[in-house]
């Protein structure tokens, strides 16, 4: 059971929440969800998104309420490995 196929509903308001992910040649992680945060929609994500430092993975997906068809917020995930 992935968090790609129940969404992140679940993930993103537990601190120490475990995620899995799968690469291509099938092998298997396990990451620790360190960090939640919101964000207004169009912030900037310059800094999430760089080889430096330790190894994370970050999840990013829309939040908050919808006006006008679109979310307002962006909801930002970061896991360490487990």
């Amino acid at each position: 059971d992935s968090v790609a196929s129940r969404g992140l509903g679940d993930v993103y308001k537990r601190q120490g929440a475990r995620v899995w992910t799968t690469d291509g040649s099938g092998h298997r992680s396990a990451w620790i969800v360190a960090s939640m945060r919101t964000e207004p929609r169009f912030s900037g994500h310059t800094d999430l998104f760089t080889p430096a430092g330790q190894r994370r993975l970050v999840l990013v997906t829309c939040g908050g309420s919808v006006e006008h068809g679109h979310y307002q917020r962006t909801v930002v995930v970061t896991a360490v490995p487990a």
